[in-house]
């Protein structure tokens, strides 16, 4: 340490300030080099999830197309959407179920997404109905409301 004092007390003020500032910029330019890879990490890590939630909402997209109405004449029942709900394992992630002039409002929350898609893919198979569907995805859980309705084929 004697001899570090002794080597910088011998150089010009002009050196001794390159010195003081090329530590400077060798602490900032570590310290970038240490946390650059762990913010670029964490980008991909956002980038991913982005992309999975893109392709996630155009798949709903998709599917909503796929199963949204067909005028019918025949009322649905409630043992038919319970029936549905528990065929597809919707059933637990029902918070509610409102009748709602020959239809039915069914709100969801929590559910995976691919359960969400069995609800939708069997009402549709058994001969239902969608005619509304507003679907909340972003923390990978679906909240849904949609509202079934139609005759049984």
């Amino acid at each position: 340490m004697k001899k570090a004092r002794l080597f910088f007390s011998s150089l010009s003020d002009k050196e001794r300030w390159w010195i003081v500032i090329g530590v400077y910029a060798i602490v900032i330019l570590g310290g970038g080099f240490i946390l650059l890879p762990a913010a670029f990490n964490s980008y991909v890590k956002e980038k991913e999830q982005l992309k999975r939630t893109v392709v996630e909402f155009y798949s709903f997209k998709k599917l909503i197309s796929e199963v949204v109405p067909r005028k019918t004449s025949r009322r649905v029942s409630l043992e038919d959407i319970s029936r549905v709900l528990s065929d597809s394992g919707m059933k637990p992630f029902v918070v509610s179920i409102k009748p709602s002039v020959g239809n039915f409002e069914i709100k969801v929350d929590g559910a995976p997404a691919d359960v969400f898609v069995s609800a939708l893919k069997t009402f549709k198979r058994k001969g239902f109905s969608v005619l509304y569907v507003n679907v909340n995805t972003v923390t990978g859980k679906v909240r849904a409301l949609f509202t079934v309705s139609g005759e049984r084929q």
